[in-house]
């Protein structure tokens, strides 16, 4: 008998608290990559995480008699702590950056005119909302245009700050003045800097308007 004892279950309930959280934003990020965000809201993005995490979890972390590690810690309670603390926190990190990633979601919001749900602040959301699969024609301030397939492995950032563009596939323009796919391209990154006039258009070549 020491002077300080480590409960047990004040363990467990520190890391079902930590663990799951930030596992959870860890795949989200890799899954849905992210601007960095300020050290506070990233607690409270791992305390909020963890605490759905636990709703979800909670029935494997306890028996009729209390939390699992109170009882003998049998290899089927470990399979249900590191189930609890890793496992679906990374299938539910998987999910949820796949659903940030998907262009669709925000088009069907935005086609059902739901505000509540989808809010687009600005021309340029509005306008990558209601796009996918299509040709995108990029006036940069340099004066050269540059042309691109937008589709759902593109991004069109939605952060004020940072309303940057990333084209998966690019074309280049032959002398008859016919586009084709650039097979070496593995995509383009444009600053918002950059950008002076974007144009939509479908694959037919007729404009998106």
């Amino acid at each position: 008998m020491t002077g300080f004892d480590i409960q047990p279950e004040l363990v467990l309930a520190l890391l079902a608290f930590v663990v799951p959280g930030y596992v959870w934003t860890r795949v989200e990020h890799w899954v849905a990559p992210q601007f960095r965000i300020a050290e506070r809201e990233r607690i409270i993005r791992y305390v909020a995480y963890s605490g759905i995490a636990l709703a979800v979890t909670f029935p494997l972390l306890t028996t009729d008699s209390g939390l699992i590690i109170a009882n003998n810690w049998t290899f089927t309670n470990s399979c249900k702590a590191i189930s609890a603390l890793l496992i679906i926190p990374c299938v539910l990190g998987f999910g949820s950056g796949k659903i940030k990633r998907a262009q669709w979601i925000r088009i069907q919001l935005n086609k059902l005119n739901l505000p509540s749900l989808y809010t687009a602040e600005t021309a340029w959301d509005k306008a990558f909302a209601r796009v996918q699969g299509c040709l995108v024609s990029v006036l940069c301030d340099d004066g050269v245009t540059v042309f691109g397939l937008y589709n759902p492995e593109s991004l069109a950032s939605t952060v004020n700050d940072e309303r940057d563009l990333y084209l998966e596939a690019m074309f280049y323009e032959q002398d008859n003045g016919s586009l084709v796919v650039d097979e070496r391209s593995q995509g383009m990154w444009i600053p918002q800097s950059h950008v002076k006039r974007i144009e939509f258009f479908n694959v037919k070549g007729e404009a998106d308007v």
